[in-house]
């Protein structure tokens, strides 16, 4: 899926005050996204969702409820985290280019699967890596997956 526009906005902690509540929420949310995402075999790619200085520090995957504050739900770091990209647009041929690197990227793919360790608790979170052997490639990747008990 490609995203034409910046998302919602970067809600940052210091701004705000966040129950237990409202953070549960927003895990109970980042897991199923990134749930939903994974299953469906979907990646999102980000158009116009700003630089990495405004996202990256929010990356990291989320493992408790005391963790998910809204940032973690920003769409740039939906699409990293799905395996896909963000990238900042500045106009509109820029954004034509961008489109057709999106599509180029998805083009080129292959599934790969494994059996997962057994989870100790409910939404336990794995990462995943994915490490290609051949110079000047990469893989992009799902970061990580929750697991079930």
């Amino acid at each position: 899926m490609i995203w034409i526009g910046s998302g919602w906005p970067l809600l940052r902690r210091e701004d705000l005050t966040y129950s237990p509540r409202r953070q549960k929420l927003n895990f109970d949310t980042i897991v199923s996204l990134s749930t939903k995402l994974r299953e469906g075999r979907m990646v999102v790619y980000s158009l116009g969702g700003g630089e990495e200085f405004f996202y990256k520090d929010f990356l990291k995957a989320v493992r408790t409820d005391e963790q998910a504050d809204p940032p973690e739900l920003a769409l740039p770091v939906l699409a990293i985290q799905s395996g896909g990209r963000s990238v900042a647009v500045g106009n509109a041929a820029e954004m034509s280019s961008q489109i057709g690197l999106c599509i180029a990227d998805a083009r080129a793919f292959y599934t790969l699967s494994f059996d997962p360790p057994h989870a100790a608790q409910p939404n336990e979170f794995h990462d995943v890596r994915v490490i290609v052997g051949k110079p000047g490639l990469t893989a992009r990747t799902s970061t990580g997956y929750y697991n079930q008990p």
